[in-house]
């Protein structure tokens, strides 16, 4: 017997599996699952992957509408190859208070670029976002990671179709990861995590049920702990109210000190 399945994500995103099994009398058996077609919007043919577009991602709007992570400091994607980065924003819905956060990737690597979210980095559990591709074309994947032991587990986060473009060895993804307060603590000045950047090579040899290749363990570029909700990064302390600048912070600080100063003299 074929069969086909579709389970509902949120709104018109699905995945759609298809399969086989057997029937004994009037007993169904198992569900084999022979494709995933992992997240498709099947009202909106055209909003799926597509990776013939440029996304040209660049650090617009960085520390104004948008928080900003990159290593090396300051680098922009759309002139330096070798720029590892994450642009990204978050909107809250008015009606379940669920925050949604709007990731924008550009990286260089041999199989996959990933941002990982974590409350403590060396320690628990990070949720895993890999943008890549393989023989089985390109991807956004979903997993946890085991910071102690730095195993990676499969799982299905909620996000919006991905945008992905391949160049060479650079790789542009944009997605919205859906209930972000799922993936972190909800604070009163905002979510607070730690943000990883990585990257990875693919496990040719060992297949998954999406029957794609394995990724082989994060290899870390980049951790920074942030404010997701403030295009700026800052956290300010439940405790005491105290500030835990970036760099970014103190560059502004510096900046209206040097008006501040111009002005005087003046």
């Amino acid at each position: 017997m074929n069969a086909t399945a579709m389970t509902r994500e949120t709104g018109t995103v699905n995945s759609i599996l298809l399969g086989n099994g057997i029937i004994n009398g009037s007993v169904i058996g198992t569900f084999n699952v022979v494709k995933n077609s992992g997240p498709l919007d099947i009202t909106d043919p055209a909003a799926n992957i597509n990776n013939s577009m440029v996304l040209n991602i660049t650090r617009e709007g960085c520390g104004e509408t948008n928080l900003c992570v990159e290593e090396p400091d300051n680098c922009d994607p759309l002139t330096d190859n070798m720029c590892q980065f994450m642009s990204s924003n978050v909107t809250v819905s008015t009606t379940t208070n669920a925050f949604n956060m709007t990731v924008r990737l550009s990286g260089y690597s041999m199989g996959y670029f990933a941002l990982g979210l974590a409350m403590n980095a060396s320690e628990g559990t990070s949720t895993i976002f890999a943008c890549g591709n393989d023989t089985g074309g390109v991807f956004l994947r979903t997993f946890t990671r085991d910071n102690v032991n730095e195993n990676l587990t499969s799982i299905n986060r909620s996000v919006t179709v991905p945008a992905i473009n391949l160049s060479g060895r650079s790789i542009e993804c944009e997605f919205t990861i859906l209930d972000l307060n799922n993936v972190e603590t909800r604070e009163t000045d905002g979510v607070v995590a730690v943000v990883i950047l990585g990257n990875g090579t693919l496990n040719a040899t060992v297949l998954d049920a999406l029957n794609r290749s394995m990724l082989n363990p994060l290899n870390i570029i980049h951790t920074e702990r942030v404010n997701l909700t403030s295009p700026t990064g800052t956290v300010i302390s439940a405790q005491n109210g105290a500030r835990a600048g970036r760099s970014s912070d103190a560059m502004l600080i510096l900046m209206s000190l040097v008006t501040l100063l111009a002005a005087l003299q003046g």
